[in-house]
């Protein structure tokens, strides 16, 4: 393992030699780097590689902050409401002066109770100011 690293490290301080000579094209010195026994094409597969696992990383970066966020919502929701049975949820939800949900939510008693701690999380931070907070 320490030898490939060693290599690699040699590999790349080669490259970087011969990019100081502008004269040479890109097959010239993948060439040279053959004869000084250099691996090219194992060093640009891993570096292809690599490249590859970044953008998969970069592209799925949201998916991990969503999954992050996730747990804290589920957790908010049910602090403040843990306690509260169905009938106690419904009548939280009916003290409220909301318009638009209460348009939507017409059948309470057809609702989940984790459905309406969540609604109710939701009420709370628009009624706070923070919509979208975490």
């Amino acid at each position: 393992m320490v030898e490939q690293k060693k290599n690699d490290r040699d590999a790349i301080g080669a490259l970087l030699d011969l990019s100081i000579d502008v004269q040479q094209d890109a097959d010239d010195a993948a060439e040279e780097l053959r004869a000084m026994g250099v691996d090219v094409d194992g060093f640009l597969m891993r570096v292809r590689e690599r490249r590859a696992r970044e953008l998969d990383e970069e592209r799925t970066a949201w998916l991990r902050v969503a999954r992050a966020g996730l747990g804290t919502e589920s957790a908010r929701a049910s602090s403040k409401y843990a306690e509260m049975n169905h009938a106690q949820l419904v009548a939280e939800f009916r003290r409220r002066p909301q318009q638009q949900a209460s348009s939507f939510f017409h059948k309470l008693e057809e609702i989940k109770d984790e459905d309406l701690r969540t609604l109710l999380v939701d009420l709370d931070d628009l009624e706070d100011g923070e919509e979208g907070a975490p």
